[in-house]
């Protein structure tokens, strides 16, 4: 297995399992530095200015368009780095915080509107009357303030979105090829010699994981997250399954060593991965069978406040720590998200409200 210098920068601590904001990935090869998701944030981009001080930048990739993956693309490298997207990033770029301000706007609009506000801090008995009475403040102010709301808090934990616009490229359709990655084939990006990027969508629709062939390491973003999707503008739960088993299959016929993830520390040894992935599948299916059961029997008609109440009322160990820490008290686990995520795909036709 090539030695990549691989570095880790992480905001996780000894208390915590999983970082508030992105890992950032950085790895050589052929002389080369690439770097895995740069992040946001003042912290991070002090440590990595100062790493490529050292050790210059010759690619930036992108796993996703989510903030905290990618804020600080602009100011790390020279004005020449390219940073990689997957095409369906290409209409986000100029409206990144939409990442906070498009996703709080379509909750606002499609889930249980008095819930949600309640959940963010909104709970004035007459303020949410008045909200349900009055059109203009529930389709005009509403909505005007909710986005202010959004882009300052957005503004408060992420920081400052460096795009890097100028530098940016993308993973277009046309490109991608069938590539033999050692017996088995995948439709792939060949980014360099010994670098592939496939699609992974689901927690996002431009979402994509990197596989170093020399190194046996999958860096796939945040597609193994738990709940996933998070993003109810471009998220989808049935990609999100086709996904993770894509990575299973993955680790399994290539023999991967390692694989890195967003908000969680890499995991070493093959059958190691096997058994991680595997228990992702298995949650998220678990999670998936509850709840399209529940939604089959007693769903028709329902409106999605009284389904959501009756979902986390569901007598089941995950369901019940899904939800308690679910948005806000997690920017990672939406399970109201989820919900509207299943009811779409299912095609299941609620009630009002």
């Amino acid at each position: 297995m090539d030695n990549i210098d691989l570095h880790v920068f992480s905001d996780r601590t000894a208390n915590s399992a999983i970082s508030t904001f992105s890992n950032t990935y950085s790895f050589s090869l052929d002389g080369r530095l690439y770097i895995i998701d740069t992040a946001c944030g003042k912290k991070r981009l002090r440590e990595l200015r100062a790493f490529t001080a050292e050790h210059p930048c010759s690619m930036i990739l992108c796993t996703h368009y989510h903030n905290d993956h990618i804020a600080n693309n602009g100011r790390v490298g020279s004005s020449s780095t390219p940073i990689l997207y997957h095409y369906n990033a290409r209409p986000k770029v100029p409206w990144l915080r939409t990442n906070s301000t498009g996703q709080v706007l379509m909750m606002y609009r499609s889930l249980d509107r008095e819930g949600f506000l309640r959940s963010i801090g909104f709970s004035g008995k007459f303020f949410l009357r008045a909200v349900e009475k009055y059109r203009v403040l529930s389709d005009y102010i509403m909505p005007g303030l909710l986005f202010l709301t959004a882009w300052f808090q957005s503004l408060k934990m992420i920081g400052r979105i460096y795009t890097g616009r100028n530098r940016i490229s993308y993973l277009e359709p046309g490109d991608k090829k069938n590539y033999d990655l050692g017996g088995f084939s995948v439709p792939a990006w060949k980014i360099s010699e010994g670098i592939y990027a496939l699609e992974t969508p689901g927690h996002s629709d431009c979402h994509v994981a990197y596989y170093l062939s020399g190194s046996s390491t999958l860096f796939c973003g945040d597609a193994l997250n738990f709940l996933n999707p998070n993003d109810i503008q471009f998220g989808s739960i049935g990609d999100v399954l086709i996904s993770q088993k894509l990575i299973l299959e993955l680790v399994k016929k290539l023999k991967i060593e390692r694989i890195c993830m967003g908000h969680y520390e890499p995991v070493d040894g093959n059958s190691a991965i096997i058994d991680y992935t595997n228990d992702i599948i298995r949650r998220h299916e678990h999670i998936y069978r509850l709840v399209s059961e529940y939604l089959l029997k007693n769903g028709q008609g329902k409106t999605f406040s009284e389904l959501y109440s009756a979902i986390k009322k569901i007598d089941d160990d995950m369901i019940r720590k899904l939800a308690k820490i679910t948005f806000p008290r997690s920017t990672l686990v939406f399970l109201d998200v989820y919900l509207l995520k299943m009811i779409e795909e299912t095609g299941l036709k609620s009630g009002e409200g």
